[in-house]
């Protein structure tokens, strides 16, 4: 029997997480569901940003993803590896940044409370040199 391939795996791991949003959103009335993929090129980065909610579960299909924390006078590099991931407590600034040769895979899944924002992007707080 031959193994999944990469690119199986990550469309079966975005298919069990839409369903399992899509449930919890058809019996919850409070909270919307998030399932979002995301790919950044090499050498790419996001927006600093914000959750003003808790329990973003962030996933790293591959490279490994480099983040950097908003209030770290150090700006140091915080590695997550391709295939794990890290939970984001929210209500702190931070930034994403694919510092790898290949395109950078996640996939971030939230439930976020009706009437609130899902991200706030924020201003780079002068921390680091980029």
């Amino acid at each position: 029997m031959t193994q999944p391939t990469n690119q199986f795996r990550r469309r079966r791991t975005l298919l069990v997480v839409a369903f399992a949003l899509a449930a919890l959103a058809a019996f919850s009335i409070v909270a919307a569901g998030y399932a979002t993929p995301n790919s950044a090129a090499r050498a790419a980065a996001a927006q600093y940003n914000n959750k003003p909610t808790t329990g973003t579960k962030i996933s790293i299909f591959g490279p490994p993803a480099t983040f950097y924390m908003g209030d770290d006078p150090t700006c140091t590099a915080n590695v997550v590896p391709a295939g794990s991931g890290f939970v984001d407590n929210g209500h702190d600034v931070h930034i994403v940044r694919n510092e790898g040769t290949v395109d950078l895979v996640t996939v971030v899944v939230s439930l976020v409370p009706m009437g609130f924002t899902r991200r706030i992007d924020e201003p780079a707080p002068g921390n680091c040199p980029f």
